[in-house]
């Protein structure tokens, strides 16, 4: 029993890559005959993979499952074993051709209520970004608009308080420059008074000199 990692590497390699180089070598030589073997194999290789979504649901503990899916992508591609045209000629085309029709109408119903749905779906999706970006871009602005007011009312109130210390500043001052006015003329009171009580002193001096 192979490995679970080595089973799924192989088989992108083997089923997909290695078909994929094949394909470009093809259609560079403008092989007709193998491009419709690839083509063949693409078309199988598609419900394979259809199927095999069921089978990693629900089989995938079988016993050798990695192992035999690894198998049979390897039997279906190689030229010698002709897997794939085998399904094809057996299984797929017959189911294909008859429901045809079917599957056609089934497409072209899809498309319209892909197209149709799709349409009011892409439009609701636009009005909701829309709506989104508008919400945040006024949410930004907001916010923007608040933090300017905010620093503004905040410069407002700094002058305020500025103004108000400095008027405080000035009434302090003038209230200094009045006691100061009033500190000097007491001063300028007081010399004149001891100026005029020294003039009777000398007069008195004068006087006393003459008798003697």
């Amino acid at each position: 029993m192979l490995p679970e990692i080595f089973t799924r590497f192989a088989g992108t390699a083997v089923a997909i890559c290695y078909p994929a180089y094949l394909s470009f070598k093809a259609l560079k030589a403008d092989d007709e005959a193998e491009i419709q073997r690839l083509t063949i194999y693409w078309i199988v290789f598609a419900v394979f993979k259809a199927a095999e979504f069921v089978g990693d649901t629900f089989i995938f503990w079988f016993p050798f499952y990695y192992d035999a899916k690894l198998f049979f992508q390897l039997w279906l591609l190689f030229p010698r074993l002709q897997g794939a045209n085998w399904v094809y000629t057996e299984f797929v085309l017959p189911r294909l051709i008859e429901n045809e029709q079917n599957i056609d109408d089934s497409m072209t119903r899809a498309g319209e209520s892909f197209m149709r749905e799709g349409s009011s779906v892409f439009q609701k999706v636009v009005d909701t970004g829309r709506k989104f970006i508008g919400a945040e871009i006024q949410r930004y602005l907001g916010n923007l608009t608040a933090s300017s007011t905010g620093s503004r009312s905040m410069d407002v109130d700094d002058l305020a308080n500025e103004s108000l210390d400095m008027s405080e500043y000035d009434i302090i001052n003038q209230k200094g420059g009045k006691n100061i006015k009033k500190k000097s003329s007491n001063t300028s009171m007081r010399s004149s008074k001891s100026g005029r009580s020294r003039a009777p002193s000398e007069n008195t001096e004068a006087k006393a000199k003459k008798k003697e």
